[in-house]
C-alpha cells in the first residue's frame, strides 16, 4: 500500500509490504538479491530524508532498495526554503515526523534513517533533537548518509557530538567535486573515536550523486549488509 498524506503541511509518501510478502526467499531482482529475517509484527521502518530540492520520484528510487524486499519505507524531504532561510521551523518539522511515527504505531519498529546530502543530514539532526523529547521511546538502529551538495550550515560539524550512537554508514566518492571525501573520512572517523560503530564506502570515480546510478550492485549490496548488521539481535 502506498500513499501521500499531509500533516499540518508536512507531506510524506509511506509504503507497505504485501500482506503475502514472502520475507524467507529472495526478491528475484538479480540486484543484489538479499533476504532480511524480520519479525513480521515489527517490520523494519526505514525514513529516507532526501536532499534539499529532492523531486520525491528519485528518491523514490532509493525507497525501491527497501520495499523490494519486504521493508516499510517513509520518504520525506524538507523544504528548500525551511532548510536555507526559515531553519526555525526544522524543529517544528523533526518534531511532525517524530509524532508521525507515533501516531502510526511504530515506536516498537526497529527504524532506520537513510539521510542524503546536507539536506537530509539537517533534518536528521532536528529529528534526533526531537525524538528526546517523545513521549515514547523510538527505536532508531542505524543511520547513514550519501552525501550530496554542501551548502553554508555544516550539518556534520553540529552532529559530530550527536547522543545516538546507534551505527553509521557512509557512501561517498573521491570524485564527487561538490564535497570533499576528506571532510566525510574526519566525521567518520572523529564518531569512531567516540566509540561509534563506523562503516565506510568509498568510491573512486563516480561523480556527484551518481554512486547509486554507476555502482549499483554494490551500493545495494552495502546498503543491505549494513541494514543486516544494524538489525541482528533487534527482531
Amino acid at each position: 500500500m502506498a500513499g501521500a498524506a499531509d500533516l499540518d503541511n508536512l507531506e510524506y509518501y509511506i509504503k507497505f509490504p504485501s500482506p503475502n510478502f514472502n520475507y524467507s526467499q529472495p526478491n528475484g531482482t538479480g540486484e543484489s538479491d538479499y533476504v532480511f529475517v524480520v519479525n513480521e509484527e515489527k517490520i523494519p521502518v526505514i525514513l529516507l530524508f532526501g536532499w534539499a530540492g529532492c523531486q520525491d520520484k528519485y528518491l523514490a528510487k532509493y525507497s525501491q532498495i527497501y520495499e523490494d524486499r519486504g521493508l516499510i519505507t517513509l520518504r520525506y524531504t524538507a523544504p528548500v526554503k525551511c532548510l536555507f532561510w526559515k531553519r526555525l521551523q526544522m524543529i517544528t518539522i523533526g518534531e511532525r515526523l517524530v509524532k508521525l511515527l507515533v501516531d502510526l504505531n511504530f515506536e516498537n519498529h526497529p527504524i532506520i534513517v537513510h539521510c542524503f546530502s546536507n539536506g537530509g543530514a539537517f533534518l536528521y539532526q532536528n529529528f534526533t533533537l526531537a525524538l528526546e523529547k517523545s513521549p515514547k521511546p523510538i527505536q532508531v538502529v542505524s543511520n547513514y548518509i550519501s552525501p550530496k551538495k554542501t551548502f553554508q550550515s555544516n550539518p556534520l560539524e553540529n552532529l559530530k557530538d550527536d547522543k545516538n550512537n546507534c551505527p553509521q554508514h557512509f557512501i561517498y566518492s573521491k570524485k564527487d567535486i561538490l564535497i570533499p571525501y576528506t571532510d566525510i573520512e574526519y566525521f567518520a572517523n572523529y564518531r569512531k573515536s567516540l566509540g561509534i560503530d563506523v562503516t565506510t564506502l568509498c568510491y573512486e570515480t563516480s561523480p556527484h550523486v551518481k554512486h547509486y546510478t554507476e555502482n549499483k550492485e554494490s551500493y545495494v549490496s552495502s546498503v543491505c549488509n549494513f541494514l543486516n548488521k544494524c538489525l541482528n539481535g533487534t527482531n
